[in-house]
């Protein structure tokens, strides 16, 4: 599995949906024991500078903080972006604070279109949390008539990060279970969930939650860009469509 910069990600993509809502006190804290603890393989603690979007997918993000990376010094992330309602026309004024262009498109043709754009910082991290390398990052998101959303991300490539997914479609289903009282969840079912390969989070939902991630990673020069969505059932070569037409453009 390729979780390469998956944290950031769906950051993003919450950062790009409707109605405003933060994390609960202590959230990361249980996030962090419980990684530690070995119920997560691999982990790392995220630090969460931002208010979130969409409860289901919040709590998603709030407890993935399972990240796999594979080469050099990196063994995590860590970023922050805004997301701001400006018209397509003004992404301009992200590339010159960004310090680059990126190729987009106002709108694909299988019906999503431009809704909100913005432009951060991504940072890989060392195992002592001390920053390795850097990038800007331009963000576009994109919206179908089904309120479904998708995020084009862009960066520079950060010196020594794992470059296997390019040109590689990656899908993974997930499971949110409520965070208020895990007491109550049973464990043999959580454990089915991770043998039929699902990334399982506990969060800010209701009831228990299945969804599905998908992302598409390639190479312009020394500029990655990806594309990804949640429950948006594009598939591989409906991605690789929206990459072909951001690259023609």
């Amino acid at each position: 599995m390729k979780y390469n910069n998956f944290d950031k990600k769906l950051k993003d993509m919450l950062n790009a949906a409707s109605e405003d809502i933060t994390a609960p006190d202590g959230m990361l804290e249980k996030i962090k024991d419980r990684a530690e603890s070995g119920i997560y393989k691999e982990a790392k603690t995220m630090k969460l500078n931002m208010k979130f979007k969409i409860a289901v997918v919040a709590a998603a993000i709030c407890a993935f903080s399972v990240t796999g990376y594979a080469v050099g010094k990196i063994s995590g992330w860590e970023g922050h972006s805004t997301n701001e309602d400006i018209p397509y026309t003004e992404i301009s004024s992200l590339e010159e604070k960004a310090g680059f262009d990126i190729k987009s498109v106002e709108k694909f043709q299988n019906g999503f279109e431009y809704e909100s754009a913005g432009a951060g910082e991504t940072q890989a991290t060392d195992d002592n949390g001390a920053v390795v390398g850097e990038s800007s990052q331009i963000n576009i998101s994109y919206k179908n008539a089904d309120g479904k959303t998708v995020i084009l991300g862009a960066r520079h490539v950060i010196n020594g990060e794992d470059l296997s997914i390019v040109n590689e479609y990656d899908m993974h289903k997930m499971v949110i279970y409520p965070g208020g009282d895990e007491s109550k969840i049973d464990p043999e079912e959580v454990a089915q969930y991770e043998a039929d390969g699902y990334w399982v989070s506990y969060g800010t939902v209701d009831e228990k939650t299945e969804q599905t991630f998908e992302s598409y990673y390639w190479l312009d020069g020394d500029i990655l860009y990806d594309l990804s969505g949640i429950d948006t059932n594009i598939g591989e070569e409906g991605f690789i469509q929206m990459q072909e037409e951001i690259m023609g453009n």
